[in-house]
């Protein structure tokens, strides 16, 4: 038999107030509005006038309305169209701070899950056909160099959400870092990635570090264009965007950077300029510099704008993920993505690279000669009078100036 002190215990256990989640709290509030009082005639006839994804969102709210209007509308909103659909996500969304909207799969993501969304080495479309939709996107941009390596516009997207809610970005951000080493036929190669976002804006860092032997003045074709070892990793050209190409040596003049001549690579501190594309938020910076009498190192320095990732409506966004030819007539000031990413006055292009990985690259660069088709060929080099001399064949002999600007 019960004491009365056990009673008591009893009861003020069952009159204590569970603790109160902000989920907990919208429940008790929709159990409790007045809506749920009206008679069922007036609930569908209040329904009727209201647009399919806000009755789908209506019928989400509790079991009681969802077991009303299920019959009438779920089918409405199956059969729904895109735009229709991207509406009912949308106001889905608001209530769903760890969740993100993916515009090409018109879906939900969920930002606990963000990692199944990153594009690696292994993955291929053609054997991934049921896939996202969204992996197989961002896969075809990062063949075409729209975007870095290793980025995706899902935990972009995520990224920016959890910004913009005041939530810590470290671990998203993480996931669109990028850094790699790898070996061509007769230089070495560092490739980096690193995302910052900067007055409520995504910006990327995107460099290759090619470190070749100084008899190999430069990683050019015979034409003095960006093909071979140099070509064959930027698609035959040094293609910054979609929008703008550099073909070759004289091309970099045309720009404003300077190609130093013979000698003046030890010198080399910054001969270079920053290059900017006038259709989309992308600019590009390219130094040389000389590691000892062995080695010289050519840096190609990308910065890029994604914007505030809330959708393909944002204008940065939209024309890097376009097929078509699209740009924006706002433009940016020359410099001034890199001078908001780099946080200074002086932008050191060489600073990301630790004497750890000057080591590597150095350790892993193959050296002087090579094999196949190059084998037997003098080494492309630069006179003292800043002209470019080409590689041999026969009697044939093209060579380019070296002009200063």
């Amino acid at each position: 038999m019960d004491t009365i002190q056990q009673r008591s215990k009893r009861l003020c256990r069952r009159s204590q107030t569970p603790p109160t989640t902000p989920e907990r709290a919208l429940a008790c509030s929709i159990a409790t509005s007045p809506f749920l009082n009206l008679p069922l005639e007036i609930i569908f006839l209040t329904s009727s006038y209201l647009p399919v994804e806000s009755v789908g969102c209506l019928s989400l709210s509790c079991q009681y309305l969802y077991s009303c209007l299920k019959k009438e509308y779920q089918q409405l909103l199956k059969d729904a169209n895109h735009i229709v659909m991207e509406k009912f996500l949308r106001l889905l969304e608001r209530d769903l701070p760890y969740h993100i909207i993916c515009p090409t799969c018109n879906k939900l993501h969920s930002m606990a899950l963000a990692e199944r969304h990153l594009v690696t080495e292994e993955y291929c479309l053609e054997a991934n056909t049921t896939q996202l939709k969204c992996r197989a996107v961002d896969s075809r941009s990062q063949r075409l160099r729209k975007i870095t390596p290793q980025f995706t516009s899902t935990i972009f997207f995520m990224a920016m959400k959890a910004h913009r809610l005041g939530q810590d970005t470290t671990t998203l951000l993480n996931l669109l870092y990028y850094k790699k080493f790898s070996t061509k036929r007769r230089l070495a190669q560092l490739h980096t990635a690193e995302p910052r976002i900067r007055n409520g804006s995504l910006l990327m860092r995107d460099q290759m570090i090619f470190m070749f032997p100084s008899s190999l003045t430069t990683p050019a074709s015979p034409s003095g264009e960006f093909s071979g070892e140099l070509g064959g990793e930027l698609g035959g050209e040094l293609g910054f965007c979609h929008h703008t190409t550099l073909n070759g040596l004289s091309d970099l003049t045309w720009c404003g950077i300077t190609f130093p001549k013979a000698g003046e690579m030890d010198q080399c501190k910054d001969m270079g300029g920053i290059i900017n594309c006038p259709y989309c938020h992308t600019e590009l910076r390219i130094n040389f510099k000389s590691y000892g009498k062995a080695w010289n190192a050519m840096f190609v320095t990308r910065w890029m704008a994604f914007g505030e990732g809330r959708g393909i409506g944002d204008v940065k966004w939209g024309i890097r993920s376009s097929e078509e030819w699209v740009w924006d007539s706002a433009g940016n000031p020359r410099g001034a993505i890199s001078a908001a990413f780099e946080g200074n006055g002086e932008i050191q292009f060489d600073a990301l690279l630790s004497e750890q990985d000057t080591s590597t690259l150095c350790a892993e660069c193959p050296g002087d000669g090579g094999d196949g088709d190059c084998e037997g060929m003098e080494e492309p080099y630069v006179d003292e009078g800043g002209v470019f001399h080409t590689l041999q064949f026969g009697d044939d002999a093209v060579t380019i100036p070296a002009r200063a600007v």
